[in-house]
């Protein structure tokens, strides 16, 4: 009787033990399963890659009025602001690029909310993974001095609906056929295939 009540705990122990391992292959596999997708969302195909000239993140709207390119320097008006003087232009150091494009940025609300202005957002593309990384932003600067009465780059929001803007971003230029530029929303730095303003992979 004592060797049959053995036998039992034994098989007992046996089968909880293989179902333990059964639970741990499954949740492995769904685990397996999981980085799997993220992975293919996270990757893209430099082929498909698309751009456009408009773009609407929330309540504010971002249209290309000169195609993206790349330069040694970049000229803009002073920003005009009270407490803060900002160069005529900026120059790249060597072995850097500057890429710049002329934008018009309208937003429905006025400047009194955080991460006000959209992310122009840059990144490489890796061309034997498909996979991009997040490397910078790019700066906003007013093509036009502005006569109204602004102590920071957003303000000018509370007077006007819309206004052109230059972005920049000096990258190295060994990174330049990597590199793609999409818009987020301000503080959002999540690739967006559809927004995608820019592409230099091509």
């Amino acid at each position: 009787m004592k060797i049959l009540l053995y036998i039992f705990i034994l098989l007992s122990i046996f089968s909880c033990s293989k179902t333990n391992i059964d639970i741990e292959k499954k949740e492995k596999s769904k685990r397996d399963s999981i980085l799997a997708i993220r992975k293919k969302e996270d990757s893209i195909t430099i082929n498909n890659l698309s751009t456009t000239k408009e773009v609407t993140v929330g309540d504010k709207t971002i249209k290309l009025i000169s195609k993206p390119k790349y330069t040694k320097e970049v000229k803009f008006e002073n920003e005009y602001l009270y407490s803060t003087t900002f160069f005529r232009k900026k120059e790249a150091e060597r072995n850097n690029v500057i890429i710049n494009f002329q934008f018009k940025l309208t937003s429905k609300s006025k400047s009194n909310t955080n991460n006000f202005f959209p992310n122009l957002n840059v990144f490489i593309v890796d061309k034997n993974s498909n996979n991009i990384k997040h490397i910078n932003e790019m700066n906003y600067q007013l093509l036009n001095k502005t006569d109204k009465p602004i102590s920071y780059l957003e303000q000018i929001f509370d007077y006007k609906e819309s206004e052109i803007f230059i972005g920049w971003v000096e990258v190295e230029e060994k990174l330049l056929d990597k590199i793609v530029i999409s818009v987020n929303k301000g503080g959002n730095r999540k690739f967006e295939k559809e927004n995608i303003v820019a592409n230099f992979t091509k």
